[in-house]
Parts: structure tokens; sequence; C-alpha cells
């Protein structure tokens, strides 16, 4: 959410097979979260943020838990003006695994197809219909738990201007191990992944 994507080839860093991936904008974000209902969620803190469409202080949240659609959402996602880049970031996973949470419940399941269709062209993916809607069954399996993991580093701006968050290598080190331990990936284990095919498809759409 306004962050700099990580290009796809920084995930051979941590040697980590990317079978399948979801890229979705604002606009995405929004639809989904007002497809399935919004959201309740403990709103740390009463802020002013700007909307999707970058209208300052449009959107007004008062500190404590209540519902929230999905301009609401958003801005409590992207806001960064009273906490640090890394909480942001742990907001932003606890958020997303709220709207995982209710889009994989019952009341909710019978609205994929209305969620699906509300990213539209706001998503790109390589799944495909049917395997989305595939995974529900492991959304609404109760033993399934959903972990994270945080890169420790900070945020700086480059020489273009542009705003990187800059990872430490220990930090890189530890999440690299705890993904291959979670995955069973041996360190020395060839990786044939979505990324690295990108990858060497961006480098031939170069030439």
């Amino acid at each position: 959410m306004e962050e700099p994507k990580l290009p796809l080839r920084q995930w051979k860093n941590f040697q980590i097979p990317v079978d399948y991936y979801v890229r979705m904008d604002f606009n995405a974000f929004v639809d989904v979260v007002d497809a399935i209902g919004g959201i309740n969620y403990d709103v740390p803190y009463e802020f002013k943020e700007s909307d999707s469409n970058d209208k300052k202080d449009s959107i007004h949240l008062k500190e404590g838990y209540q519902h929230l659609n999905g301009e609401q959402a958003l801005a409590l996602a992207r806001t960064r003006k009273h906490d640090s880049d890394f909480e942001r970031g742990k907001r932003q996973q606890e958020l997303l695994m709220t709207i995982a949470k209710k889009a994989t419940s019952a009341e909710s399941v019978l609205k994929i197809d209305d969620v699906i269709a509300a990213v539209g062209d706001n998503m790109s993916t390589n799944l495909t219909f049917p395997e989305m809607r595939g995974f529900l069954s492991y959304g609404l399996d109760e033993n399934v738990e959903m972990e994270t993991v945080n890169l420790a580093g900070q945020g700086g701006y480059s020489e273009s201007g542009a705003w990187y968050y800059y990872v430490s290598e220990e930090s890189r080190q530890e999440v690299t191990g705890t993904l291959q331990e979670h995955l069973e990936i041996e360190d020395d284990e060839e990786t044939t992944d979505y990324a690295s095919k990108q990858e060497e498809n961006h480098q031939h759409d170069s030439y």
C-alpha cells in the first residue's frame, strides 16, 4: 500500500519457491472488504487519512473496536502518523488476516464469486478461478493457522528519491531459515519458482 513492491527476483534471496501470487491495488483492497460486508477491528488511535483517491483527511476514525468498510480499512492500513513503519507493517498483516478470516467464514463463503468479481481488473494473479475456489477448503478448516514473519531493517530514500525498506542481513538470514524450515527446503535445493521464471522473462523482454 504505497510501499515499493518487492522485486520478484528478490524472492530468490530467501530461496523460497513461489507457486502462486496475487497482487492487488488500492481499489481491489477496498472492493474485497466491501464485498464481504466489512470487517470488525480494534483501531489503535484516532486519526485522519486520505482515501483511495488521495482526498486529504477524508477518512476520520476514532480509537476503539468498530466496523470498518473498505475505504476505512485501507486508511488504517496506510496511515503512519502515530507509529513506525515496522508497526504499520504488523498492522497490515493483522488486517489481512482479519479479512482472510472473514472471507472464509460461513457467512461469507457464498460471496466468494462476488469477491473475485469485485477485484476484476484491479488484481493480477496466476491462479485460475477454480483454483481460487479450491483454496476455500483450507480457509474453512478450523485447524489451519496463519503465521506471519517480519523483516527487521530501516526505511530510507535512495538517490533517485524513491523510498525503500532496507532489510538487515541478519534478519534476512533468520527469515530465510524460518521459511525454509516450514517448507522443508534444503539450503542448496534448486528452486525453479514463479519468481525466477518471471525474472528470466523480464530479462528476455528487455533485449
